[in-house]
């Protein structure tokens, strides 16, 4: 008699669903990635009418240094969290459905980080 359903089953099926989670999940990043450029394409434009009395933080070094580096804060957190599942099931053994917990993540991390960061800064973390 032969067994059927065996590990090369699950092995198929997980291979299935890492397939198409890092499908989805590279066009989420991808996305991310475009709406990142066109933020920091407006971060770059925003200072161009300062003027040198002005009092925007925007105006200054320091406050121009900080607007360009918050897209490529939210893209990276992004991305790290996207990847963070595909680990943990991996290396845990997770069902592969657990993946799937890292899109809702993804797009929590993109939002929520330049707040994140914002908020260490002005509590002068960095």
């Amino acid at each position: 008699m032969a067994v059927t359903g065996g590990d090369g089953a699950n092995t198929g099926k997980s291979g299935v669903q890492f397939g198409i989670y890092a499908l989805v999940v590279g066009l989420l990043l991808s996305v991310a990635a475009v709406i990142s450029f066109m933020w920091f394409f407006g971060a770059t434009m925003a200072s161009d009418g300062c003027h040198g009395a002005d009092a925007d933080y925007i105006c200054t070094v320091e406050g121009q240094h900080w607007a360009i580096s918050l897209p490529g804060i939210a893209f990276v957190a992004a991305a790290v969290m996207a990847l963070t599942p595909m680990g943990c099931v991996a290396a845990f053994r997770w069902r592969p459905v657990w993946l799937w917990v890292g899109v809702p993540l993804t797009i929590g991390a993109y939002v929520a980080a330049p707040y994140i960061a914002n908020w260490g800064r002005m509590q002068g973390v960095w």
